[in-house]
């Protein structure tokens, strides 16, 4: 059988895997008989293994314990009568084969024109006989490359650089494989569709932040000469900390569930200060927020400089696996920590006003009411997390696409913070349109206006650069120029109104593909 763990593919025979234990979303856990874990994708083959839970086992290579069994790697199962399997049937041996034939793990070309057999029993040559013509006799022999045929029996991992692929044997011996060989001929001849991975392959419960997988121990509680054996970096262990916990939180486990990036970090301090990726544990210092801070462009982030820079890491690595559909942030468990700063609408609830700071929310809240819209109050960037639980309440609501209408600054900054709820937007599943309708442009300013407030956009990174240039690139900027100019001063609330009323025409004179959004 064939399996992926975090070096690569693994080969174990059926009857040296432990337990089969059902993992996500059609990936089995696999236990080695020496403690081993990989994983493969479903369905498998029929091994002979016994039922026992939700899991597949074989009890002879169990441990029976006072509440049950244990396997190898130390994962536990229900107590249950169980019984040794039968074990595996004998090859047929081939008279005319020199030795024992699963003692066989190579066949070469020697010498051109003879087979060399490499045996557990020793060398043996057969004159004027190919390796391929020789290989002709063993179902079991795959050409890994020209004048050479192995064993896939006795194959236990293949593993890869940039320029060849290698074979490992049980008996410690290593072949390599050229690329080209393997992209055409080698994958097919161990049963496979590609290599280097299993398909269906899941980058992100490899990558990039170790391999995802479960623990038969609490990591929270784990000493830290274990934690620091384990893992060599705070990324690894916040990543595999989160996936401990939505693994026990999905499989019922009752436990008091923190429901905020606060009350997780809280969890999550210690074990990591155990592990020493964490100076001190949190005491006075500022506590993390509830949802994702904006992102700073300034500020580099280093290991173990103390828990700001570790809980930043935690909102990095949380996002990453929302937006890779491992889970979402209500099957973590985590709420909506400000739901009063968004109002769905009574009678456009598929037109969305994002107003982006502090200063626009009354404004926004009075538009909302007046034209029964969808109202989402930022503090600034909009949170993934918020962004989640809007589109779970707003998707029962829609019945045609949504839209975004911006309440921002005219900045860089502002065109992108309406973008990036589109974004979320879509991610969590609402059918919206990608181009947002911006409120506040050059044209909402008088020449007076401009001529006070307006100020050169901030520059102080390669990536704001790149930020600003394709704003104005998009019709942004002032005169051209990389200059913006904030929307606190469109004043009174008259002028916010009539900016409004002009987005919505703007929406009704061109309308997006299969959408109206008139009165």
């Amino acid at each position: 059988m064939v399996f992926e763990d975090d070096h690569g593919l693994v080969f174990w025979p059926g009857h040296l895997v432990a337990s089969l234990t059902p993992d996500f979303r059609g990936r089995w856990q696999a236990v080695m008989h020496d403690g081993s874990l990989a994983h493969c994708p479903g369905p498998l083959p029929d091994g002979g293994w016994q039922t026992l839970g939700n899991s597949l086992v074989r009890p002879e290579l169990l441990q029976k314990t006072a509440d049950g069994w244990k396997d190898p790697a130390g994962f536990h199962f229900p107590p249950a009568e169980l019984h040794a399997s039968p074990p595996p049937e004998p090859l047929p041996q081939l008279p005319e084969l020199p030795c024992r034939r699963e003692s066989i793990w190579a066949l070469e070309s020697y010498e051109r024109k003879h087979c060399l057999w490499r045996t557990d029993e020793g060398d043996f040559l057969w004159k004027r006989v190919s390796p391929l013509r020789a290989a002709a006799l063993l179902p079991e022999m795959f050409r890994a490359k020209r004048g050479l045929h192995l064993n896939r029996m006795r194959l236990r991992r293949v593993s890869t650089d940039k320029q060849k692929f290698y074979l490992h044997l049980d008996n410690g011996e290593v072949y390599d494989a050229l690329r080209a060989h393997v992209r055409k001929e080698l994958p097919a001849a161990l049963g496979l569709t590609s290599l280097p991975h299993l398909t269906p392959y899941r980058r992100e419960l490899y990558e990039p932040y170790g391999w995802l997988r479960d623990w038969p121990f609490d990591l929270t509680r784990a000493s830290g000469p274990l934690l620091q054996s384990l893992f060599s970096g705070a990324d690894e262990l916040i990543a595999q900390l989160i996936w401990q916990r939505f693994r026990q939180r999905s499989a019922g486990l009752q436990r008091e569930w923190t429901d905020s990036y606060r009350g997780f970090w809280y969890d999550l301090a210690p074990p990591l200060f155990r592990a020493g990726f964490l100076h001190r544990l949190p005491g006075d210092e500022e506590p993390p927020p509830d949802e994702e801070p904006p992102p700073d462009d300034e500020e580099e982030q280093e290991e173990g400089q103390g828990s700001r820079s570790l809980w930043i890491r935690l909102f990095e690595v949380m996002s990453f696996m929302v937006k890779a559909r491992l889970f979402t942030y209500g099957q973590f468990g985590f709420v909506d920590p400000h739901p009063e700063l968004t109002l769905i609408g009574t009678g456009r609830p598929e037109v969305i006003l994002v107003a982006e700071k502090d200063a626009f929310h009354e404004a926004a809240c009075r538009l909302g009411e007046e034209f029964k819209v969808t109202v989402y109050l930022l503090g600034g960037t909009p949170s993934m997390l918020r962004s989640e639980h809007l589109a779970r309440r707003l998707a029962p609501q829609l019945k045609r696409p949504a839209v975004v209408i911006g309440y921002s600054d005219h900045d860089a900054g502002g065109w992108v913070v309406s973008q990036t709820a589109v974004d979320h937007l879509s991610l969590f599943g609402i059918d919206v349109q990608p181009d947002v309708i911006h409120m506040v442009k050059e044209t909402s300013f008088t020449a007076d206006e401009i001529r006070l407030y307006a100020h050169p956009c901030s520059l102080g990174s390669a990536k704001r650069e790149t930020l600003v240039r394709n704003w104005v690139e998009q019709g942004g900027g002032i005169d051209g120029r990389p200059w913006g100019i904030h929307a606190d001063h469109v004043q009174p609330f008259a002028r916010v109104r009539k900016l409004f009323v002009e987005a919505l025409a703007e929406l009704d004179a061109h309308p997006f593909p299969n959408a109206r959004f008139a009165d």
